[in-house]
């Protein structure tokens, strides 16, 4: 086994999460019950991670980053608005415990995703 290496995980570049969060988006299309909004904010922070990434040295940077960071907030809002709207108007008639649940953990990924694209812009790797 010396000298062999196992490959590793494509975390630092997001695409492991765009992966999962994709897989997650396309199961909840046969499985309603499971969390929309975690899934489709895994997405978004996988695919600013890898922005990131690529732009990070390059001099157009900012603007790409924040052209990114327009379009998949607008995306993350629009799955929010349908989320709630279904929980409003489905047979439920309420908001359950599970979508507070989903809710807050797709806060945290969106969180994160914002300060990894904040801190590309502002050339900080600790921000």
């Amino acid at each position: 086994m010396r000298g062999r290496h196992w490959p590793h995980l494509p975390v630092r570049d997001g695409t492991l999460q765009i992966a999962v969060g994709l897989v997650a988006l396309t199961a909840s299309a046969y499985v309603p019950a499971l969390p929309v909004l975690s899934a489709m904010a895994l997405v978004a922070a996988g695919a600013t991670a890898a922005l990131c990434t690529r732009l990070a040295y390059s001099q157009h940077a900012a603007l790409a980053i924040a052209a990114h960071l327009c379009v998949y907030v607008s995306l993350y809002s629009i799955f929010v608005g349908a989320v709630i709207h279904e929980a409003l108007s489905g047979a439920q008639k309420g908001i359950a415990g599970l979508w507070m649940i989903d809710f807050g953990a797709s806060v945290v990924l969106i969180a994160m995703a914002l300060r990894k694209a904040v801190g590309t812009i502002l050339g900080s790797a600790a921000f």
